[in-house]
């Protein structure tokens, strides 16, 4: 079975807009909610949540609420997490910060 991250790498941006508000759909029936609901919980007019499943298209807060109200913004989180510096990447910065705080001519 191959990795769905792979094949996303491959859509277009509209594609992936759209292949998101697919799986968010996925993810609301599989709750139990109608549109209507979703919007509800999440704020939204039942158009704006119509409108993103049919076409991909929403604004950021508007995606977030929806991802929010699914209760699946731990995987926003995952999906956004700051990489972790390196140990070496640390060890440079310790470098650079004792080097700066130096003053010339002593």
């Amino acid at each position: 079975m191959e990795n769905n991250i792979t094949k996303m790498i491959f859509l277009t941006d509209e594609e992936a807009a759209q292949a998101l508000a697919r799986r968010l759909r996925t993810w609301r029936k599989e709750r139990g909610l109608t549109q209507a609901a979703l919007a509800e919980r999440a704020g939204l007019s039942p158009m704006t949540v119509n409108k993103f499943e049919r076409s991909g298209r929403a604004a950021l807060p508007t995606v977030v609420a929806v991802v929010r109200a699914l209760n699946l913004l731990g995987e926003f989180d995952a999906l956004f997490a700051m990489p972790e510096a390196s140990p070496l990447d640390l060890h440079r910065a310790s470098r650079k910060r004792g080097r700066s705080a130096r003053v010339k001519g002593t």
